[in-house]
This record gives C-alpha cells, sequence and structure tokens, in this order.
C-alpha cells in the first residue's frame, strides 16, 4: 500500500477445466501367421465436460469406425484389424481427436507381427533306387517342419505302400516314414510323394528295375583255316 508503505499479496489456485479431453487405449501387441487376421480393441473415451464426435484413425489396418459421437465421461469399443501375406513385424499408431477443438488429441501405439506358422521341406533317400523286378526297392522319407506351428501331414504317393499316411511334426523337428515300391516291369518308374498339411512339399524318386540277370557274349579271335578243315 503507498499510504502505509507494506506489501500485500494474495496466493491462490487456478483449476483449468477443458471443455474437450479425448483418451484412447489399445492392445498393445497382436501376433499372428501370414495371411491371418489381428484384432485390437481400441477404448476411446470422452474425458471433456461436452459431448463431442471424436475423428479416428490408423497408421496401419482397417477402423470398424471412423467417428464416434460420445457424451461427457461417455467410452465406447472399436476394433482395428490388420494381415499382411508377407512375414512382417512393425509398430503402428492409433489417434483419435476431438473434431470440435484442435488440441484435444490422444495416440496410442501397437505391435503387429506376421510370422511364417506353416513351411515345410521334404528330402528323399535313397533319391534313385536300382533293384530288378519284382523286387522291393525301399525309400526313406523325411518332413521338416520349417514353421514356427505344430503340422499335421497327410502323407501320399503314387505308386507303391506308405508305412504310414500321417505324420505330426513339431516345429524345427522332422519325422520319418518309408515307401516300398515292387516293380513289375523292366525300366524306370518314378513316383511323386506329397505331404500336405497347412503347408505342402513334394518329392519325386526313380527306380530303375532291371531283369536281374547279366550276361556276356565272347567269341575266339578271328582264325583262319582251310576247306574243310574242322580245328
Amino acid at each position: 500500500s503507498v499510504a502505509d508503505g507494506q506489501e500485500y499479496s494474495v496466493s491462490g489456485f487456478v483449476n483449468v477445466i477443458k471443455n474437450y479431453k479425448v483418451d484412447v487405449d489399445v492392445d498393445q501387441a497382436n501376433s499372428v501367421c501370414k495371411g491371418e487376421t489381428a484384432r485390437y480393441n481400441v477404448e476411446v473415451t470422452n474425458d471433456g465436460i461436452q459431448s463431442d464426435q471424436i475423428a479416428l484413425s490408423t497408421e496401419f489396418g482397417e477402423l470398424s469406425e471412423n467417428r464416434v459421437t460420445l457424451d461427457a465421461g461417455e467410452s465406447t469399443e472399436v476394433t482395428v484389424t490388420a494381415s499382411s501375406e508377407e512375414a512382417l513385424d512393425r509398430n503402428f499408431n492409433i489417434k483419435a481427436s476431438s473434431t470440435s477443438v484442435s488440441y484435444a488429441t490422444d495416440t496410442e501405439s501397437a505391435a503387429f507381427t506376421s510370422e511364417t506358422c506353416y513351411q515345410s521341406s521334404m528330402s528323399v533317400s535313397p533319391e534313385t533306387s536300382e533293384t530288378s523286378a519284382f523286387n522291393e526297392a525301399e525309400f526313406d522319407i523325411t518332413v521338416q517342419n520349417n514353421g514356427t506351428k505344430t503340422d499335421e501331414f497327410s502323407l501320399s504317393a503314387d505308386r507303391g505302400e506308405l508305412s504310414t499316411s500321417n505324420l505330426e511334426v513339431e516345429p524345427g523337428s522332422t519325422e520319418t516314414a518309408t515307401l516300398t515300391f515292387t516293380p513289375e516291369e523292366l525300366g524306370d518308374h518314378q513316383i511323386d510323394i506329397e505331404a500336405s498339411g497347412r503347408s505342402t512339399t513334394t518329392n519325386t524318386v526313380t527306380v530303375e528295375a532291371s531283369n536281374g540277370m547279366e550276361s556276356e557274349v565272347s567269341f575266339d579271335e578271328a582264325k583262319t583255316v582251310c576247306s574243310h578243315d574242322t580245328r
């Protein structure tokens, strides 16, 4: 005060209330096989004191709704679905924004992974077998699971007999079956083999069938003889 030379002060608090405020919450991570669809649950909340229309956007995948209208304090749930035909590992943002004011926004990050769940290969030993007609040839068939999920294979061959028609193979593991074939005709016989599950792998082997007999014809060296000489 100028009159008495004293200084006076008053302290207080100012409570700033935002009319518009939004909040978004999403599942953090999702992992699927290639070609499958990941689903994310996204909760959107109007934390303001006014009813508001909220716009939604995502950097990856598809939203079930692009806009929602919420009363003050109200929440709702939308979904994001995402997929990839290739192996993929990425993060992406989902954003909620008030359509009434520019300052009321919220962004949440989510992770997406698509992996090679089902992939396989086949090897056969031997690749070629030599045998005589009506004698049995035998092959060992090995199916390898190169994926990240257990796969059950149906095993088939267009000739011969298999020791089993089903193989269940764990990720990174192999299982073996036996194929036997008895040729009834001479010549080369090709056998096509297939292991079919969530993935499919094939191979071809050959049976070379002979008559089982080896013969050799030889003659004495040429000789010159006189007539009537039988030596």
